[in-house]
């Protein structure tokens, strides 16, 4: 393996330079497992990896700046929302009459 120059400067690199991420380093980031990260991407809930040949990676640029945002459901649909709560009286419990609505 060639050995990398500390002394070359950075600015004789001209090629962009893409940093690929596996599925184990996106759950180390995220701070969550394997399981989570591909039950994410197929709720396209996580940005859409690349693949390459038989491997699959993800782009740390598209990471962090989902990561940036906030971490937002990329699949464009709404968050659920739960019904509201009815407030249950003390009085109501176990006798089977309904509470009145508050």
């Amino acid at each position: 393996m060639p050995r990398l120059n500390p002394n070359r400067p950075k600015e004789s690199i001209t090629a962009p330079q893409v940093l690929l991420l596996r599925d184990r380093d996106v759950a180390r980031i995220l701070g969550c497992s394997l399981n989570h990260v591909w039950r994410a991407v197929k709720a396209r809930k996580l940005p859409q990896p690349v693949r390459i040949g038989r491997t699959t990676r993800w782009s740390y640029e598209a990471l962090k700046t989902f990561i940036d945002a906030g971490c937002p459901e990329s699949s464009g649909r709404p968050k659920p929302t739960s019904p509201p709560q009815e407030k249950v009286t003390e009085a109501a419990v176990g006798t089977g009459v309904e509470s009145p609505k508050v």
